[in-house]
């Protein structure tokens, strides 16, 4: 019993080790997809891999899966508290701005602008101007800009898709 237990568990950690190679030879070659598909099945196996997270969100935020890669950057954020993955905080704030949470943003950008503020000028500057975008949202919510939209004839739009050639 004890061998076939020891025999499964060099299984799983082998399989675990052949999904998140090749998620990271697919993400090499920009197959975002399938990266992403190997990676989930990876933290199926093993959900404690901190690297495997962030490799995960990062893929999500690629492929603008915001809600999902905002899940990854929060379980991150919390593991790690931005000492290893400081980005973390950063595209956490942006996935939520992305999915129109402005008023948990701005704190979060507010939060990334003084963590970086000596670390790094630029992004703590970007950080606040974020901030200054998520708020600017919040103030279009409560007074929204009244707007028509009219549809034009179709010497403009026709019934199929309009296409720019580049």
């Amino acid at each position: 019993m004890l061998c076939f237990l020891v025999s499964f568990k060099a299984s799983v950690a082998q399989k675990y080790s052949s999904l998140v190679e090749k998620g990271n030879e697919a993400l090499e070659l920009r197959e975002y997809d399938i990266a992403r598909d190997y990676y989930k099945r990876a933290l199926a196996i093993d959900s404690s891999d901190i690297v495997l997270h962030y490799q995960y969100a990062e893929i999500c935020f690629s492929i603008q899966n915001y809600s999902v890669a905002a899940y990854w950057y929060q379980k991150i954020y919390r593991t790690d508290n931005a000492k290893k993955y400081p980005q973390a905080l950063y595209h956490l704030a942006l996935c939520k701005k992305w999915n129109g949470q402005y008023k948990e943003a701005a704190k979060l950008f507010d939060k990334y602008a003084k963590r970086m503020a000596k670390k790094n000028p630029q992004q703590s500057a970007e950080a606040t101007k974020e901030k200054a975008n998520c708020e600017f949202g919040l103030l279009l919510q409560k007074n929204p800009i009244p707007v028509s939209i009219i549809h034009a004839d179709t010497l403009v739009n026709s019934t199929g898709g309009e296409y720019a050639p580049y």
